[in-house]
């Protein structure tokens, strides 16, 4: 009890963190997508099966992207994700942003959908820390 006391604080604000970190884990779960790492969505594009759609802003999207990536922003969204259904069936779908949250959000949407979608954990910041440039367009 004297344990729970003097470290009850710092326990939870450790759960809250890890649950903000696997939140796309976690959302992958109950909402039917898959989640894969920058290097396994690379390699899932090196080797042709995969589209990758990037939901960033404008601006972001401008800063820097994934070669070949569609670009439609998560505030567009909505309004694409029965179409894509139609375009992307039978793919592997990847879905991006600047850290995993948005694109989190959109992999919902196409899940409904019935596509096989994977969130890219870490996002275009996971993506720079590869190292491996070849796949990046400004």
């Amino acid at each position: 009890m004297e344990f729970w006391d003097q470290y009850s604080n710092i326990i939870i604000m450790a759960g809250i963190f890890a649950l903000f970190i696997y939140k796309g884990k976690i959302m992958g779960y109950f909402f039917g997508f898959k989640s894969v790492s920058a290097k396994g969505a690379s390699a899932f594009l090196r080797a042709g099966n995969a589209t990758l759609i990037d939901v960033r802003t404008d601006g972001e999207y401008q800063g820097g992207h994934v070669t070949g990536a569609k670009h439609i922003p998560l505030h567009q969204f909505s309004g694409h994700a029965a179409a894509l259904s139609i375009e992307l069936k039978g793919q592997k779908v990847l879905v991006i942003c600047h850290t995993g949250g948005r694109s989190a959000s959109a992999c919902i949407s196409l899940a409904k959908q019935g596509l096989e979608v994977y969130n890219v954990t870490g996002g275009m910041m996971g993506w720079s820390m590869l190292g491996d440039k070849t796949l990046l367009a400004k």
